[in-house]
């Protein structure tokens, strides 16, 4: 599957995300910085984000995420943006650390 429809696909699922929960809390179909919110959710309430977001949307943003990139509305709408997060537990540099370790 070439890398731009995989973005693509990844961007999707992750506006849907997004809209979905600004629906449902907000009322809204985008909320200002809702995006924010959510990848602040993905990012820490992994727990909470798995029953909120469906599977292909939790995974779709995860991965968004490890490759450094989140979505921010523009003034076109939802676009792809680069992302400088760094966070250890997204991040391919760091081995995963087990239990006897």
């Amino acid at each position: 599957m070439p890398i731009e429809y995989e973005m693509m696909v990844l961007k999707r699922l992750t506006e849907q995300a997004i809209i979905s929960y600004s629906e449902y809390f907000y009322l809204t179909s985008w909320y200002k910085d809702i995006e924010n919110k959510v990848l602040e959710i993905v990012l820490h309430e992994k727990d909470y984000a798995k029953d909120l977001f469906t599977i292909n949307q939790f995974n779709a943003m995860c991965e968004l995420i490890r490759r450094g990139y989140w979505i921010k509305y523009g003034d076109a709408g939802p676009v792809l943006v680069k992302k400088d997060l760094d966070i250890p537990y997204f991040s391919d540099k760091l081995p995963i650390k087990h239990g006897a370790d």
